[in-house]
């Protein structure tokens, strides 16, 4: 089988993550050839059944990226005879003329948090390109013959906005490269300070601010605690979030200089980060699957995460849970579990169980077996 997959929007974070481990992955599966659009400047060394095609593309605006994959990449899918197209970010082709997957990776079009908290303070642009980008999505759903979903609160978020798509739903959860994350010495520990970790990139929904609430709010307790949040806030990127504002004047209060490091970090050097927290923070409010938190798990830490049914569904019994906005309650939180530690070695251990549910293995091989059964 030919499998052509469309990857163009994977510049950069979880899409990109997603994308880098996959052509890895695919060069196992011999018995398919899978030909993959992708960002320029890529830099693989693969088998011959990986089959890749760089675009420049990806960094114009959507008209062009749109007009690109419905005109040219569609030309280009049916030139080398594809038998199938999987879509990894949210839209698919029309009139593609072959069985076609789209993986619908993002949540906050049909998610409440976001739709409550974060969408009635975007400015005009930002609503109608949300809208338009909404609706894409819907059309491109109903084009579809399956959709991929990354967690069961996904497909329900889904439904409950388009109930005549339940049909074409697959749940499979994303996956996560669970060994890389792995911490197998014994941790260092000291009763005397805290050292949190949040690692994300910034986007308004991440909610980053109340950890920096809490931190101030135990410093005034004399309490030596130490937060790093992997989020660079002096960029175009951040500047243009709806809570950028508020979130920079919590994080660079002068009060919590020596107590709150901030900055982006390389997916490399993050297991390392993992390795010198005592408790993972995740005050994300609206998810569509939160690697972070399957990372956390993976190195052994215990998590604090917002009171979300994403966040329960991932974590269940791995983590403790805060109202996402309630700076004080988050700081008792912290306090309460590093206090106890037969609590936080049975998180742990509940945890290192719980990662077995989303193994990148896994998820590559049903995915190939998702493709098999759609060509029979």
């Amino acid at each position: 089988m030919i499998i052509a997959i469309n990857a163009i929007s994977a510049k950069s974070g979880g899409m990109k993550t997603y994308a880098d481990n996959l052509i890895r992955s695919l060069e196992k599966y011999t018995q398919h050839t899978f030909h993959v659009w992708l960002p320029k400047n890529s830099n693989y060394s693969l088998k011959k059944n990986v089959v890749l095609h760089e675009t420049t593309i990806t960094y114009s605006n959507n008209i062009i990226r749109f007009l690109y994959e419905q005109i040219y990449l569609r030309k280009e899918i049916k030139k080398i005879k594809a038998d199938m197209l999987f879509s990894t970010g949210n839209f698919g082709l029309f009139f593609i003329g072959i069985k076609q997957i789209i993986f619908i990776r993002n949540l906050l079009y049909f998610d409440k948090n976001y739709l409550t908290y974060i969408y009635p303070y975007n400015s005009l642009k930002k609503k109608i390109r949300f809208n338009i980008k909404k609706f894409h999505i819907y059309i491109s759903a109903l084009i579809s013959d399956a959709i991929l979903l990354s967690s069961e609160h996904m497909k329900r978020s889904l439904l409950n906005y388009y109930q005549t798509l339940e049909n074409k739903c697959i749940m499979l959860y994303q996956g996560t490269k669970i060994d890389f994350f792995c911490y197998k010495g014994e941790k260092a520990t000291n009763d005397k300070s805290i050292n949190l970790l949040y690692v994300s990139k910034y986007y308004a929904h991440k909610n980053p601010g109340v950890i920096a609430i809490a931190v101030k709010i135990l410093l005034m307790q004399n309490i030596e605690i130490h937060a790093r949040i992997t989020m660079d806030l002096d960029t175009e990127h951040a500047r243009s979030m709806a809570t950028w504002k508020n979130d920079y004047a919590k994080l660079y209060d002068k009060k919590l200089k020596n107590n709150l490091v901030l900055g982006g970090a390389a997916y490399e050097d993050v297991p390392e980060l993992y390795k010198h927290a005592d408790i993972f923070i995740f005050p994300s409010i609206s998810e569509s699957y939160g690697h972070p938190m399957i990372e956390a798990m993976a190195a052994g830490l215990p998590i604090i995460a917002a009171d979300t049914e994403i966040n329960h569904e991932i974590c269940g019994d791995a983590a403790i849970y805060f109202s996402p906005f309630d700076g004080k309650e988050l700081s008792e939180k912290i306090i309460t579990l590093h206090n106890n530690k037969e609590q936080k070695l049975k998180m742990i251990d509940i945890g290192k169980n719980r990662i077995k549910l989303f193994k990148w293995e896994d998820h590559v091989s049903n995915l190939i077996k998702i493709f098999e059964d759609m060509y029979e």
